[in-house]
């Protein structure tokens, strides 16, 4: 019997699905999960310790104060984790403006990145620097990802 395929999903923060993108990857891994084993980065203020599932196991980080805060952190304990304490096959990297870590994704890493959702320049939410950041994650998510899926 051939061992099945190990994929880390970094992005979804938390299931059950709570929002698009949550909700479609939670779809996935119920077709998928006889053909691969998923483990779902999330974070404890979108998902519960006492939640679980058949389809996927969740490793879930303690939030801080702050949503910005809060989101790069997220990012970063995903990132470190994914590296220095678990291996997978592959790596599905949700929204690209999470593209600040994959580079270093890519050191150890096939990473398929899911373009999800678009931030408009003339959004007036984001100030000029949270802007460049996106677009500077953007390209980095663009570049280095091994393959590309959008949804629409």
């Amino acid at each position: 019997m051939i061992a099945k395929k190990r994929i880390g999903i970094i992005g979804l923060k938390g299931l059950p699905a709570s929002g698009g993108a949550a909700r479609a990857t939670e779809n996935l891994m119920r077709e998928l999960s006889s053909d691969y084993n998923f483990t779902v980065y999330s974070i404890d203020s979108h998902t519960t310790s006492d939640h679980k599932s058949k389809h996927y196991h969740q490793i879930i980080f303690k939030s801080t104060f702050g949503k910005r805060l809060n989101t790069f952190q997220y990012y970063i304990k995903s990132l470190f984790h994914a590296l220095f304490l678990a291996n997978f096959d592959i790596i599905q990297l949700n929204h690209y403006s999470s593209g600040f870590i994959l580079p270093l994704l890519r050191l150890k890493y096939k990473v398929i990145g899911v373009a999800r959702g678009y931030i408009p320049n003339d959004d007036n939410k984001w100030n000029f620097m949270d802007k460049f950041l996106f677009n500077f994650s953007a390209l980095l998510f663009f570049y280095f990802s091994n393959s590309v899926v959008s949804v629409s």
